[in-house]
């Protein structure tokens, strides 16, 4: 995109202004006799002012809207105009052979443009500034008021601290060991394993050796993925690692995973000489222009076969799913700015254990003494505002706090890890504005590869991407509760489909209201059915075997009584 564009959008701009003209002035040219004063006066008198009022007002009304309306299409154009313009001149290479990769009716692939984060941009607005400084009030005074409780109760200010590192984030040093093994594996073992096979079955000519080499690095890889999975997790049974500690693992593992398959995904067809349209990493660079040199030559193949150790690095700590060998970077890293980042990642999870502790734990800590249908419905909707308050804490310190504060450290500058997914009217626009990053890896790996396989059935291909993303978030709330409690396997895979194929609203605010109902609820189910299993663990003794209370919730083995509390 050329910078004529934009000059042609701020003229447009310009004439715009310039055809709303401004309201007429004629000067008397002199001064106004008594008599003549006498009449207007008499003229006003009788005339209905409530009524001129009511049309000035919707005259002005009208004015402001069709000006508003023209302003804002101009302004889009020309910040449209200027994104695609930067992401131009900071990638010209890598975009212009991406525009040659790109087969007319498949699907695009995607695209990295330096952007801000959206909360980033909406807290220089004084008036959401303000929301987020009531948020941190509000947290000042929780820690005030449980300090206080602590002390009148306990004797000990920093009871709930202790508890929140003795039984979330104990035993540190063995999640450090697992990340750092994990992480040494993965960048030295699949990194250098790849690099042979790209090498070695470049030099074979064999059509019978390639095959033997390619089927040999698949069930090497399928061997590789199979052991990142069941290592670490055993690894958190053996050690009996608690909630917390056993969601850094498994995060990271997962994370681990993504970033592997998409490093794969990307080069191979590459490696293997396969059209560029089976992949988005089209960045490779061009032969140069005459005859090269035998080194220059060699350099440039390697290039191609496999990129550099350092771009597959700078992938594993970037704050993307999707490699690339170029990104749009930032000139500097502003250190306060990840320091602040930090910080609020800190007060978030401090934010939640003081909600869990003054909302959650009063209500589910006589489950097993008394309970029933009154005591379950109570609980469900008691959990409402806590889980959802924990809900957007959780996004908040993910989503936007950690993720920028690791592509600040990066230099990464597409912050677009989300998208003003409060604004949804129906769940179709949550799942893809929710959680970018995964979103794209789900859209680009799974989603449009199942095009190409189910020849662009649109059902099947959702259906797998639901499946897919399910079974993995059952999986994560499995180990950390040492339960097998399909509750995510089915609200979030079962009725969440069925919710996203359904519900679709045209008008804004009831669409709205409806997914923040459904929000609420959700989210209540979800933490009030969690924290009955894991108080049903502590009050309730079955006296079933360990593998029969793992395969099935304690809370339905509980003798209830026949009042309810």
């Amino acid at each position: 995109m050329k910078m004529e564009n934009i000059d042609n959008s701020s003229l447009r701009l310009r004439r715009l202004i310039k055809d709303y003209p401004e309201p007429e002035i004629h000067e008397t040219g002199g001064s106004l006799k008594e008599a003549d004063v006498a009449s207007m006066a008499d003229n006003f008198q009788s005339f209905d002012n409530s009524a001129f009022r009511d049309k000035v007002d919707a005259i002005k009304a009208n004015y402001l809207r069709n000006l508003d309306g023209e302003f804002q299409n101009v302004i889009d154009d020309v910040v449209s105009e200027a994104r695609t313009y930067t992401h131009h001149q900071l990638n010209g290479d890598a975009v212009s052979e991406k525009k040659e990769c790109q087969v007319p009716g498949f699907a695009k692939h995607k695209v990295f443009y330096p952007q801000r984060s959206l909360l980033t941009d909406l807290f220089d607005l004084k008036h959401i500034a303000t929301i987020h400084n009531i948020f941190v009030a509000v947290l000042i005074i929780f820690t005030a008021n449980q300090m206080i409780e602590d002390i009148k109760h306990h004797g000990n200010p920093l009871i709930h601290m202790d508890f929140m590192f003795e039984q979330l984030f104990s035993k540190i040093p063995v999640v450090i060991c697992l990340w750092l093994t994990m992480h040494c594996i993965v960048v030295l073992g699949l990194y250098w394993g790849f690099h042979w096979w790209a090498e070695t079955r470049h030099a074979l000519s064999g059509v019978t050796t390639v095959r033997i080499i390619d089927y040999t690095a698949i069930t090497c890889y399928i061997v590789f993925i199979c052991c990142l999975l069941y290592v670490p997790t055993s690894y958190v049974f053996y050690y009996d690692l608690p909630g917390g500690s056993s969601s850094i693992i498994l995060c990271e593992q997962l994370r681990l995973m993504m970033k592997t398959y998409s490093f794969i995904r990307e080069n191979a067809p590459r490696a293997m000489g396969l059209p560029c349209v089976l992949t988005a990493g089209c960045s490779a660079p061009s032969s140069p222009v005459g005859t090269p040199t035998s080194a220059s030559a060699t350099r440039a193949k390697k290039r191609v076969l496999c990129p550099d150790f350092s771009k597959f690095l700078y992938f594993m700590f970037a704050p993307t799913l999707i490699y690339r060998d170029f990104y749009p970077r930032t000139p500097y890293v502003r250190w306060r700015y990840v320091v602040s980042n930090i910080a609020q990642c800190c007060g978030c999870v401090i934010y939640t254990n003081f909600i869990f502790a003054r909302f959650c734990v009063p209500i589910f800590r006589s489950f097993g003494t008394g309970s029933g249908v009154q005591f379950f419905i109570s609980s469900w909707f008691r959990s409402m505002i806590p889980a959802t308050l924990t809900f957007i804490l959780m996004f908040f310190t993910l989503l936007h706090s950690w993720l920028n504060a690791f592509a600040e450290i990066c230099c990464f500058a597409d912050r677009g890890f989300y998208r003003d997914w409060w604004n949804s009217i129906s769940f179709s626009v949550f799942f893809r504005t929710w959680n970018v990053v995964v979103h794209d890896w789900l859209y680009n790996y799974i989603y449009l590869d199942m095009m190409i396989l189910s020849r662009n059935n649109r059902f099947l291909s959702a259906t797998m991407v639901f499946l897919i993303s399910s079974v993995f978030h059952e999986y994560v709330m499995v180990v950390i509760l040492r339960v097998f409690y399909p509750l995510m396997l089915f609200l979030f895979g079962g009725v969440g489909f069925l919710f996203m194929s359904i519900f679709k609203f045209k008008q804004q605010r009831l669409g709205n209201v409806i997914f923040w109902c459904c929000v609420f609820s959700g989210n209540g189910l979800f933490l009030c059915l969690y924290s009955l299993e894991l108080f049903a663990s502590i009050n309730c003794v079955t006296g079933k075997p360990e593998w029969y209370s793992f395969l099935f919730p304690k809370m339905y083995s509980c003798r209830f009584n026949s009042t309810a509390v």
